[in-house]
């Protein structure tokens, strides 16, 4: 297997970037797997979160089957210019949706002033993304932070109406460093030649439809993905939050929050990156994938996770799987203490608790709810859980068939015996 240069940063004796990309200022280690690493960063007494392990199976490519090649989508792409004010009326009509769990608005008042005297000024505003809907409407994908301000501003409503939560009606009016002349101005004072200028000024409008296959939304998440703009990079929970919103997904935030050691396992900055809800969804579904009542189209955990979402999106999720999740959490957290969901190695815990391990213990608990864990669990554990390079399903490939299939037969052992 080829070696890979890697270019890692710590801080606080924290792992806190990975890159292939060359870095003078970064450590420098050569290695053929996600273990070679996770070896010589323990060695080095470093800590290492799961978001770090996720941004290493990337750089390794190992999350793209090689039998899958390079997948081509067919999409149906159309370009125009439209106004301003036309875009606007279409967002007020609906015509242009918001997913009900988009992000807040995250502007500043000062960037909101500043992209409309940008317009009167008749500075370029880059494109916006739209994806065409069945019913002739069209979801945001990227734009969604413009087209609210320009709106908002139009409409004489304030800045961040419609998106965020607030008790005030004052219109919004420009702030900030903008020119004095219109400083301070809502768009009612504005004179009428720059009304008309903001509202019949045109973007560059991007919209697509994905015609093949049927169905299948995943072009969805790779777009919103690679051309999203805002103002902060989201992870691929935050995109599969705001582009699969429904029944689901409100279930599935909602069931999360409420198990309190679920969320203690996690950092408050794991928590902001809703990794803990990640975690509870691949516990779901990835066990649907091993006890075959669902079967992915691709492979991949990203991949698995945006397809079932997405096809799931309107279905509710049973409440009483959330009741077994937190039971057996709870007996392995008694069980395991503060060694729980840890890597073993020559016979001992070592290193951060696993999303990867977490996943494949609670899905084979909960699918075996009668089984009572103890302290042979914990003997099993030790003794089976100790794996390791191209053979390790709980780094290597996380998101190949063969590696959930893998550590779902190892936990088996663990909990089953067998």
């Amino acid at each position: 297997m080829e070696k890979v240069n890697l270019y890692f940063e710590v801080k606080d004796n924290k792992v806190i970037d990975i890159t292939d990309m060359q870095n003078e200022n970064f450590e420098h280690i050569e290695i053929e797997t996600m273990n070679d690493f996770s070896d010589h960063v323990e060695d080095k007494g470093y800590e290492i979160s799961d978001l770090m392990y996720d941004k290493l199976d990337d750089i390794l490519s190992n999350n793209r089957s090689e039998e899958e090649g390079l997948f081509e989508y067919d999409l149906k792409t159309a370009t125009s210019n439209r106004s301003y004010g036309e875009l606007a009326d279409m967002f007020s009509s609906e015509e242009i949706v918001v997913p009900d769990m988009q992000r807040r608005f995250v502007w500043q008042t000062t960037q909101c002033s500043r992209l409309i005297e940008s317009i009167l000024m008749g500075l370029p505003i880059p494109p916006l993304f739209f994806m065409e809907l069945d019913d002739g409407k069209y979801e945001v994908i990227d734009g969604l932070q413009r087209l609210t301000t320009i709106t908002n501003f139009i409409e004489g409503r304030p800045w961040a109406y419609g998106l965020n939560e607030t008790k005030s009606n004052r219109p919004a009016r420009l702030t900030g460093s903008v020119d004095n002349t219109i400083k301070g101005k809502a768009f009612k004072d504005l004179t009428t030649e720059q009304k008309r200028k903001i509202r019949r000024t045109t973007v560059t409008v991007i919209d697509f439809r994905q015609m093949n296959p049927q169905n299948n939304d995943a072009a969805k998440y790779l777009v919103f993905e690679r051309i999203n703009t805002g103002s902060e990079a989201l992870n691929p929970m935050q995109i599969r939050k705001s582009l699969a919103h429904g029944k689901f997904m409100n279930d599935v935030y909602e069931y999360t929050n409420r198990i309190k050691k679920l969320n203690e396992l996690y950092t408050k900055n794991a928590i902001s990156k809703e990794l803990h809800v990640e975690a509870f969804l691949r516990t779901y579904v990835m066990s649907k994938v091993y006890y075959g009542s669902y079967t992915p189209k691709r492979h991949g955990i990203k991949n698995i996770l945006d397809s079932y979402c997405e096809e799931n999106k309107e279905n509710s999720l049973d409440e009483s799987y959330f009741r077994k999740f937190e039971e057996k959490l709870n007996n392995l957290s008694d069980l395991f203490e503060n060694n729980i969901f840890k890597r073993v190695k020559n016979g001992k815990y070592t290193g951060n608790m696993s999303t990867s391990i977490l996943e494949a213990m609670l899905g084979v608990l909960i699918q075996n709810s009668d089984i009572k864990v103890d302290k042979e669990t914990e003997r099993r554990y030790l003794e089976y859980m100790e794996v390791s390079g191209l053979d390790d399903p709980f780094l290597s490939s996380t998101g190949s068939s063969e590696s959930i299939l893998k550590r779902f037969e190892v936990c088996e052992k663990v909990i089953l015996g067998k």
